[in-house]
């Protein structure tokens, strides 16, 4: 099952990243929120999504980070795998100059690939 389809995995990525963004989140509201995906049966990422938010979220400033800080990491984990084709290729050409101006979120200041390297391994918790 690949992150991105692992409810758990989901929340427990969102839960590290908004600890690291001032969010004043313990275990506890982490095991609340994987608790409430069990008992609703959540279906789709947007109620997971509601669901975090609801209970992780308590102004609307938190709402308005968590919602770039969900966008992010979903960005991450449904980035598209390199094909056959791609590897047998080689690298691809460099961007020009002109094509090489990138925009980052002024809220976030991880990159995503920094993002998907910081998810913590909670299976060594008790």
């Amino acid at each position: 099952m690949n992150k991105a389809d692992d409810p758990k995995e989901i929340l427990t990525a969102i839960f590290a990243h908004l600890r690291k963004k001032g969010f004043d989140l313990g275990i506890g509201e982490l095991l609340a929120a994987l608790q409430a995906v069990d008992k609703i049966k959540v279906t789709d990422k947007e109620e997971l999504c509601q669901t975090a938010k609801l209970i992780w979220c308590s102004s609307l400033e938190q709402r308005n980070q968590f919602e770039v800080i969900w966008q992010d990491l979903f960005s991450v984990l449904f980035k598209p795998m390199p094909s056959d084709k791609d590897i047998e290729r080689g690298p691809s050409i460099p961007p020009s100059k002109s094509q090489d101006n990138t925009t980052t979120s002024a809220t976030t200041s991880e990159s995503p690939t920094e993002m998907e390297n910081s998810i913590p391994d909670w299976k060594v918790l008790p």
